[in-house]
């Protein structure tokens, strides 16, 4: 395990909900009624199925190897050289994040700032995201625990605004598109989900074993109601039609808020928390990707890596010439991606299954030496 700090269960639940919403609470009303129609919202329950059984999986990994984090599971169980390709695999999925970057960047820029070049914004973000994954994983919690509430009012005010000015008769029919469109949504959805593979990398790091449990199952259930609620939120406003012709439908919900006679144009503060919220995550994720790599290389310290780690994922998201290419990318990803996330811990638990590989604890040294 590389140096970073250790979390306890209310960090991870709120890490967790963190990764989940980041980025994906922007777009979910318009991509789930795209698939879904009116139940849109009961594409994102399906999905999160998906986390469920994805968190099966790494718990039961944890719990065979409760000190070790990805590249250490994978060359115990594989073997040094297979388990150092293996990592290869879940450092290249961790640097999807440049989609997130220029997703978000892209996010201010075309509702705020659209005639600024994309590169200002881009400097900044790689400046905060380099200096919050080179500060560990305990500061990116703590941190994050500070503003999580703040996402907890946004959501508030936007739910508030569309019970006043929606209609939530537009959710219904109940089944939407029908059976068909429910599981396509759902399997969008699911990918996001897949994304809390990445904790794999920071398990190791929580204070008791035990605590994984609850802390991935609030961190879940705290993720999954915000999507649901904003999706609602988006139907109920725009219809189901209307919100896919709406890149963003979150910043479209939040311009509709006022706050009494003289408090209007509310989406400026709502783009500043979100902001800082997907920072965050992205700082996350660039520290699971450099400590992922800094195993690989069998270095004792992940620092170094940081800031190139960062810069390739900056260079890797100017890479897309226009905002379309950037969705189509990131509607591959989420189509495409979930097999991948259950894989990555499947094998490895198959594999230490098959070959009874578990990290030797105090007991089970006791009872080796015993034995000798």
């Amino acid at each position: 395990m590389m140096p970073g700090g250790h979390i306890d269960k209310r960090q991870l639940a709120v890490l967790i909900t963190l990764d989940i919403t980041g980025s994906y609470f922007l777009v979910a009303p318009r991509v789930m009624a795209k698939y879904a129609g009116p139940a849109g919202w009961i594409g994102i329950l399906v999905g999160s199925l998906s986390g469920v059984g994805l968190g099966a999986l790494l718990i039961a990994l944890h719990r065979h190897f409760p000190t070790r984090d990805f590249i250490g599971m994978s060359e115990l169980i594989l073997g040094r050289h297979l388990g150092k390709l293996w990592s290869l695999v879940f450092f290249g999925y961790a640097m999807s994040v440049f989609l997130i970057i220029r997703e978000f960047s892209t996010t201010i820029l075309t509702p705020f700032l659209p005639e600024s070049p994309i590169g200002p914004v881009i400097a900044i973000m790689t400046v905060i995201i380099a200096y919050l994954a080179y500060s560990g994983i305990e500061s990116i919690a703590r941190t994050a625990q500070v503003f999580l509430p703040f996402i907890a009012i946004s959501l508030l005010l936007i739910l508030a605004t569309a019970l006043a000015g929606g209609d939530l008769g537009r959710i219904q029919p109940w089944l939407g598109k029908g059976l068909a469109g429910i599981g396509l949504a759902g399997l969008n959805a699911g990918a996001v989900f897949g994304e809390l593979v990445l904790f794999l990398a920071i398990f190791s790091h929580l204070r008791r074993t035990k605590d994984d449990v609850s802390g991935f199952g609030w961190g879940l259930i705290l993720g999954t109601i915000p999507l649901t609620l904003v999706t609602i939120s988006g139907i109920s406003l725009y219809g189901h039609q209307g919100v896919t012709r709406l890149t963003f439908p979150a910043i479209s919900i939040a311009q509709l808020i006022r706050l009494g006679r003289y408090f209007e144009r509310m989406e400026a503060v709502f783009i500043i928390i979100w902001f800082i919220l997907s920072m965050l995550k992205i700082g996350l994720i660039i520290y699971t990707a450099t400590v992922t790599l800094a195993g690989i290389l069998e270095l004792k310290r992940y620092q170094p890596l940081v800031l190139p780690t960062a810069v390739l994922a900056v260079l890797l998201s100017l890479q897309p010439k226009t905002d379309y290419s950037v969705l189509q990318m990131i509607d591959f990803f989420t189509n495409y991606t979930l097999p991948v996330t259950l894989l990555l811990p499947g094998l490895l638990l198959v594999v230490a299954s098959i070959r009874k590989v578990r990290e030797p604890g105090p007991t089970s040294q006791k009872q080796q030496e015993a034995a000798k």
